[in-house]
């Protein structure tokens, strides 16, 4: 198609979405609207993007930034607002990518705070505008500081002859495995502690962002809602279910906790015992070993 020919149908795409009847649109209903408004237009050639993901996010970036901002997700699809129009009354309940992305160091998402739509936002692009803030995602250095903290408090009797182990100082897979291990019965304590800080941490970001106190106020109960909402996605066994899960290693019921700290202690003990060939031999369930390489960093 010639540059005329797509903006043509371009503008009839822009056409339809200000007839929208509703103040948001999800990325699969703007699919929807350029296929009917304007067959002819194939926007994966039209941003270079001829298979795989980011096309159509590609297209909007490019080609309808000016009818369309991105607010958020909406299950698994990116919801975006038809601007100038106002939302309807946001709901209480948040995506958990809110609270995935911030705690992930390494997410390609960015964390964005925007002011229209009153609400912390994850999605590729940073902040585009004066009405949006970013907010920093945790950084390795804060999560390493936050488990070296908790090591530090670890009891006597818990670090006794395994002080190398629980060092803050070792890596972080090494660590938990060991934590697991001797203490089973502190695997609660640290996820508890964990979610505590970073919460913290992330609350502290919001209230440096200098916004006024009622939209401060709106926000924050956002991200308590998305963090909520992570959690109980990893009780249900929804993405992120046994990534470093308190409720999923240990049971509130303390005798119960006892028990299994005192079977995983025995296992262990037996396995080291094992030859290669009869580790080899062992029939472990996959749960268990993708709980494993699923651990955070």
């Amino acid at each position: 198609m010639t540059n005329d020919e797509i903006h043509t149908e371009v503008r009839a795409v822009r056409a339809a979405i200000l007839k929208w009847p509703k103040p948001t649109l999800t990325g699969g209903q703007i699919a929807a609207l350029i296929q009917s408004t304007a067959p002819k237009l194939d926007f994966r050639a039209t941003v270079g993007i001829p298979t795989g993901s980011g096309a159509l996010t590609a297209f909007i970036e490019q080609y309808l930034s000016e009818q369309l901002e991105r607010v958020g997700m909406q299950g698994m699809d990116t919801l975006h607002r038809v601007k100038g129009r106002e939302l309807e009354t946001p709901s209480p309940i948040a995506s958990p990518e809110v609270w995935r992305t911030f705690v992930s160091p390494n997410s390609k998402q960015n964390l964005v705070l925007s002011i229209p739509t009153e609400q912390l936002i994850a999605r590729e692009s940073a902040a585009s505008s004066k009405e949006e803030f970013d907010i920093a995602k945790a950084t390795t250095a804060e999560h390493d500081a936050i488990r070296a903290e908790f090591a530090k408090a670890l009891p006597k009797q818990t670090l006794a002859g395994h002080e190398e182990e629980l060092s803050p100082d070792a890596e972080f897979e090494a660590w938990m495995t060991a934590l697991r291990t001797y203490a089973p019965e502190e695997i609660k304590r640290w996820g508890h502690f964990r979610r505590q800080r970073l919460s913290a941490l992330l609350v502290a970001r919001v209230n440096a962002a200098g916004i006024n106190v009622a939209l401060r106020d709106r926000v924050l109960a956002h991200v308590k809602a998305s963090e909520a909402a992570a959690y109980e996605s990893r009780k249900s066994g929804g993405k992120g279910a046994g990534e470093n899960n308190p409720t999923a290693v240990a049971s509130a019921n303390p005798p119960a906790n006892e028990a299994i700290g005192r079977a995983r202690l025995l296992a262990h003990t037996a396995i080291d015992q094992l030859s290669y060939d009869e580790l080899r031999a062992l029939k472990i369930p996959l749960g268990a070993l993708l709980d494993v390489v699923r651990l955070e960093t």
